[in-house]
């Protein structure tokens, strides 16, 4: 009887583990398919009129807690919907929670990939608290890259 109850237990904790890694898995697809988005509209509408269109809470670009964050390969950023006074400021010495550079990680892989995902702390604009987010970053041009995370 312990034996059925811990193999019970055993099979139920695996299927948990191999639904979150789908699931995870199905929301990186779904976060890259968004940064694409983003992309495309830039090159679609320009510059100007997709960072207002990235800015508006009622549009397609912000979706509760995920939005398009534009930064330059200098980590200056160029748009940031949730918090415009931020725009403008050099984000490459920005710290995580951790006390990770993850924004000069990121810049640093897009030099070298043009895509790259990183996980770090941060805190999660809905529920105010600390958590651990993933991101992915793609080169929209030479110069400017799309950052989109979600809080797993």
């Amino acid at each position: 009887m312990v034996f059925k109850k811990l193999l019970l237990m055993v099979v139920l904790a695996t299927v948990s583990l191999i639904g979150f890694s789908v699931h995870a898995a199905d929301r990186d697809g779904e976060i890259s398919v968004f940064a694409d988005k983003a992309i495309s509209h830039i090159k679609k509408v320009g510059s100007e009129q997709a960072h207002q269109d990235f800015a508006d809470r009622d549009g397609d670009f912000i979706k509760g807690e995920v939005y398009v964050v534009i930064l330059n390969l200098d980590g200056i950023a160029i748009s940031h919907p949730i918090n415009p006074r931020l725009i403008g400021k050099n984000f490459l010495k920005f710290r995580d929670t951790d006390g990770r550079l993850f924004i000069q990680e990121i810049t640093d892989n897009l030099k070298k990939e043009g895509v790259t995902w990183v996980e770090y702390t941060w805190v999660n604009p809905i529920t105010k608290k600390v958590a651990k987010k993933r991101a992915v970053a793609k080169m929209i041009d030479d110069q400017e890259y799309v950052l989109i995370g979600y809080w797993p």
